[in-house]
């Protein structure tokens, strides 16, 4: 959106304030459902923006005691074009995201707010989505539990049922996850994705961008080869039995490596089909030796391995290495062992996110970012 038109636009918005400041709660109120008809009724565009965007900014004045400033009723047009709003904190941006949510659920059926963790999820949807239900709309928390007597997909169906729907990242991906593995249309709970306005954008899209979303099962056999791989790759050489890249990532066995593990495990083929599990564990042995670092990527507390986030080395409760790599490091620590598990269902936050029709987001730091905002998800970015 050009800084003229969204200039205009606010010009108008700010017209209205006398005219809808002057009506009732109930005439206020009935404007929804005026809005949904002109909607329906492909009504100029231009006209419904400022009408809902006046009724929203008069709602949360009433409801919330806050008043939209200019530079927020700016930022709100942003996001409904489907820019990202480079906003610091404390600029207000769970109210400017009270104005393309609202209009979205309107004309697109539905709308999400997606931030970084369930608690600010919980917070926003407890102090804002007042300001959507004084006007009829609906509004729900993915992963609030609303009935303990329900089943967990009655709980989804009514925590993703809302016309507008506060969820965090992490909690909307396992979900997604969880719906696309549903044996029947009735144990599907996850609605269309339309509208989707992301919270600190850039920490979602770009730095977690490659990270995949899994979910694993264990599987019928589990495997004994873990402690003797362990002991094996003790016995290795660097640049004699095993190479390493430069990034220290990836770990290899050489020939002399093999040929040193056919004596060592009394085996005439290490590469043969019949060998091919004992050869996996010795390359997941080498790889948790190696290639994952204590206190970098893991640390162990109270006996059990926990891995850190690489970013800003936070604690990632309930994650794990997969197809046996966890289970690896924790025979490497003499830690506490869990299931081995295969991955049955996973994805990356880019592909997650792409499935919505539209997608904004706001950020404080989203401008240096912006060729990949531009060049992954075609996402510009506005101060």
């Amino acid at each position: 959106m050009r800084n003229s038109k969204a200039k205009k636009l606010l010009k108008k918005i700010n017209e209205q304030k006398t005219y809808y400041r002057a009506m009732s709660d109930e005439k206020l109120q009935a404007q929804t459902e005026i809005l949904r008809k002109k909607i329906a009724n492909n009504e100029d565009e231009e006209a419904i923006i400022v009408e809902a965007f006046a009724v929203v900014r008069e709602a949360s004045y009433r409801v919330l005691k806050m008043f939209h400033t200019d530079e927020q009723v700016l930022g709100g047009l942003v996001l409904y074009e489907g820019y990202v709003a480079e906003m610091k904190t404390g600029e207000g941006k769970s109210l400017v995201a009270t104005l393309p949510l609202y209009l979205k659920a309107l004309t697109m059926g539905r709308s999400f707010l997606i931030t970084t963790n369930g608690y600010l999820a919980k917070r926003d949807k407890e102090r804002i989505g007042p300001v959507y239900e004084w006007l009829s709309l609906s509004v729900s928390d993915s992963s609030a539990v609303e009935n303990e007597t329900k089943s967990l997909v009655e709980q989804r169906k009514i925590g993703y049922g809302g016309d507008i729907i506060y969820t965090s990242n992490g909690e909307f991906g396992f979900d997604f996850l969880i719906d696309g593995l549903a044996d029947s249309p009735e144990n599907r709970f996850m609605p269309e994705l339309t509208f989707a306005l992301l919270d600190e954008v850039d920490e979602i899209l770009i730095d977690t961008a490659q990270t995949p979303l899994i979910i694993s099962g264990n599987p019928k056999v589990q495997s004994n080869y873990f402690d003797v791989s362990h002991r094996f790759v003790q016995t290795l050489r660097i640049k004699q039995d095993y190479e390493m890249d430069d990034e220290g990532e990836n770990v290899w066995l050489t020939e002399k490596g093999i040929e040193k593990a056919k004596h060592y495990f009394s085996v005439d083929n290490l590469l043969g089909l019949p060998y091919f599990s004992l050869y996996q564990h010795v390359i997941l042995a080498l790889k948790a030796e190696h290639t994952i670092r204590k206190d970098k990527d893991y640390l162990v507390e109270d006996g059990e391995v926990k891995l850190l986030s690489r970013k800003d080395g936070r604690i990632l409760e309930g994650s794990s290495l997969q197809s046996g790599l966890h289970q690896a490091v924790q025979t490497k620590e003499g830690a506490k062992g869990t299931p081995e598990s295969q991955t049955i269902s996973s994805v990356t936050y880019q592909n997650l996110f792409r499935q919505f029709r539209q997608l904004s987001g706001m950020s404080g730091t989203a401008k240096v970012a912006e060729p990949e905002f531009i060049g992954t998800y075609n996402l510009p970015v506005k101060k």
